[in-house]
């Protein structure tokens, strides 16, 4: 019996969320870590830009297709049905200290 639109479908969102949160762990738990994780893979972004900031970037060479993230709770991963995945507390401050200026070897030259 083949499955149904509705039951594939699930199946591919919760390989989707299964993936975000793989690709979430592998960066890492705290700034030092996501900082240094991003620039050993060579990814850099803008400040104050959420969808090429440093961990847009990340997301974006990850393989998706469009990524936030705002200076909230929530990063916004387009992709599939506009599922949001929490923001982890790590990632809040990094953005906070990428925009401050903190990681300069991580912004983007224009």
């Amino acid at each position: 019996m083949a499955k149904s639109k509705k039951s594939k479908y699930r199946c591919i969102l919760d390989r989707d969320r299964i993936f975000v949160n793989t690709l979430v762990s592998d960066l890492g738990s705290n700034v030092k870590t996501i900082a240094k994780r991003l620039k050993a893979r060579g990814i850099k972004g803008y400040q104050g830009e959420g969808s090429s900031c440093p961990l847009a970037n990340y997301f974006l060479d990850c393989g998706f297709d469009e990524v936030s993230v705002p200076d909230s709770d929530v990063v916004e991963m387009f992709r599939l049905d506009d599922e949001l995945f929490p923001m982890p507390k790590a990632f809040r401050n990094f953005v906070s200290q990428f925009d401050d200026g903190k990681f300069p070897e991580l912004v983007e030259e224009r």
